[in-house]
């Protein structure tokens, strides 16, 4: 499949249910080594959840954006250094919601290690088809003085890619659904379905 359009809906989660998730994600057993990791491993594991549960998949592949600045010098460096890490999860009958969050965590870790050798995502043989992404957007400033942050939404060749936005108080899940995978009633019902995945 080509790129094609997308449509983008938001799922935003209001500071009640965020602080919900913060604290859940702070605590045993969903914490892994930081708190960005844990929030990424948790929101992961609710839209592993909605997909199996709408698709029937008990398979899923993820690309998973990778900043690839872990020293001091590649933080001070001007360039891309992302790279995408593909983590594949496979549901088992008896998974707990505990469980999947712990594997997507332990995938995640297992990926960093091999950064250096990155993997594409060609047309003629996908590694992954959703791109999940956890996007740390507090309060932004240049020089001091208050900026706005504004999304494009391009082309896309995932048939989806959810983006987590950590806005501080609240967290925002975009959904972008390649219009030539997900039908115009797909869409329509998707936050929804998620939400009910979210309040379970």
């Amino acid at each position: 499949r080509l790129s094609g359009p997308a449509e983008q809906l938001v799922c935003d989660l209001d500071p009640e249910r965020s602080a919900r998730l913060r604290q859940l994600a702070a605590s045993e057993p969903f914490y892994f080594a930081s708190l960005e990791l844990s929030l990424l491993s948790l929101l992961g594991a609710l839209v592993c959840t909605w997909l199996a549960r709408t698709s029937g998949n008990r398979s899923l592949a993820f690309g998973v954006p990778f900043h690839n600045r872990l020293t001091e010098a590649a933080r001070q460096t001007i360039g891309l250094f992302m790279q995408i890490l593909p983590v594949r999860i496979a549901l088992d009958a008896t998974e707990s919601f505990a469980s999947l969050a712990e594997k997507l965590a332990i995938e995640s870790l297992e990926g960093v290690r091999f950064r250096h050798f990155p993997v594409g995502n060609p047309l003629h043989r996908r590694a992954y088809e959703v791109e999940l992404n956890y996007l740390p957007m507090g309060p932004a400033s240049f020089a001091g003085v208050p900026v706005a942050c504004e999304w494009f939404q391009p082309d896309q060749s995932e048939s989806l890619a959810v983006q987590i936005l950590d806005l501080g108080e609240s967290l925002s899940l975009r959904l972008n659904f390649h219009c030539g995978v997900f039908s115009p009633r797909q869409r329509q019902l998707a936050v929804g379905h998620l939400l009910q995945v979210v309040e379970a």
